[in-house]
C-alpha cells in the first residue's frame, strides 16, 4: 500500500469509530462513568486530522496521529491510544513495505501500549482486544487483505471474550462481580476499529 492509500484508510476507518461515539458511551456507562465513547471520537477526529496532513512516509503519518492524540484533553484512554501510534510509528520506520510492515506495524501498537499499561490478556482491557489481533496478524499467511481481516476477526471475539471477565483496572473492578456480564468498552473500540480497517481495505480493492 501506498502512503496514500494507507492515509484513505484510517481516514474512513475513523469515520466508522467516531459514529460509534453513543454506543461506545452507553457500553462504558455499564460500568463506568459513560464517556469512553466520548475520548474515542476525539482520537477518531485527530485520526482524520493526521491523514489530512502531508506526511511522507508512513512512520511519519503514524507519528503525526500520536502527536495530535496527545493534545486531548481527558480520558485514561488518551495516552493508550498515543502509545499505540507511538508504537506503530517505531515500528513503520525500520520496516519493509507490504505485509511485512502491517505485522510490524501492528506488533508495534502493542508494544506501544504496553510501554506505559502493565495489563495482561484476561484482565478486561482493550489489549483483550488488542493482544489476539496481533497474535493473529503474524500468523497469518496470506496478503494485506489476509491480515487485516485475521486480525479484525480475533479481535472481535476477543473482545466479546471480556464480557465474562472480572476488571482489575478502571471503575469496573470496584464493581460487587467485577463487571462480569459487561463488555470492555475499550476492547469495543479496538474490535470496531480494526473491522472498519478491513472493511475499508475490502472496499479500496473492489474500486
Amino acid at each position: 500500500m501506498t502512503i496514500n492509500e494507507i492515509k484513505d484508510l484510517f481516514f474512513h476507518a475513523a469515520e466508522t469509530l467516531a459514529a460509534q461515539e453513543l454506543e461506545l458511551c452507553r457500553i462504558d456507562a455499564e460500568t463506568g462513568d459513560g464517556d469512553h465513547g466520548i475520548a474515542i471520537a476525539r482520537v477518531a477526529r485527530a485520526i482524520q486530522a493526521a491523514a489530512s496532513e502531508s506526511t511522507s512516509d508512513t512512520a511519519a503519518f503514524f507519528s503525526a496521529i500520536c502527536a495530535n492524540i496527545m493534545k486531548i484533553n481527558g480520558g485514561s484512554c488518551i495516552p493508550l491510544c498515543a502509545n499505540i501510534f507511538d508504537g506503530m510509528a517505531d515500528a513503520a520506520a525500520v520496516s519493509q513495505d507490504g505485509v511485512s510492515l502491517m505485522k510490524a506495524v501492528f506488533a508495534g501498537a502493542l508494544e506501544g501500549i504496553r510501554f506505559i499499561s502493565s495489563a495482561k490478556a484476561g484482565e478486561k482491557t482493550m489489549l483483550d482486544a488488542l493482544i489476539p489481533a496481533v497474535d493473529a496478524a503474524q500468523r497469518c499467511d496470506g496478503d494485506e487483505l489476509a491480515v487485516l481481516r485475521a486480525a479484525a476477526d480475533a479481535a472481535q471475539a476477543g473482545s466479546g471474550a471480556t464480557r465474562n471477565m472480572k476488571a482489575r483496572y478502571g471503575r469496573a473492578k470496584n464493581l460487587p462481580d467485577g463487571g462480569v456480564g459487561h463488555l470492555d468498552a475499550g476492547s469495543v473500540s479496538i474490535a470496531v476499529f480494526l473491522r472498519a480497517l478491513y472493511q475499508s481495505a475490502v472496499e479500496t480493492e473492489r474500486k
